[in-house]
């Protein structure tokens, strides 16, 4: 039988992905294995960008506050498991 090492958990950071999440640390738990925690963040290009005035001005810092916003919610979520 295979050993578990790495559990990739991906999240959207809906009440459900928690749910899983939990479920991940468990496993993780069980067989010793590590969870990796995943969130995309979308890039719409720079076409798309523009249809917002905010977003066109500075879309460096329009994506920069989503990154920042997405490691602070998985900063969290993981901060919830230990």
């Amino acid at each position: 039988m295979q050993q578990i090492r790495t559990i990739l958990h991906p999240t959207d950071f809906s009440p459900g992905a928690e749910a899983a999440y939990t479920q991940a640390v468990a496993l993780a738990r069980r067989y010793g294995a590590e969870v990796h925690l995943l969130h995309a963040v979308a890039s719409f290009g720079r076409s798309l960008v523009r249809a917002s005035d905010e977003i066109a001005r500075e879309p460096d810092l329009y994506y920069r506050q989503l990154w920042t916003a997405a490691d602070r919610e998985m900063q969290a979520m993981i901060a919830r498991h230990e």
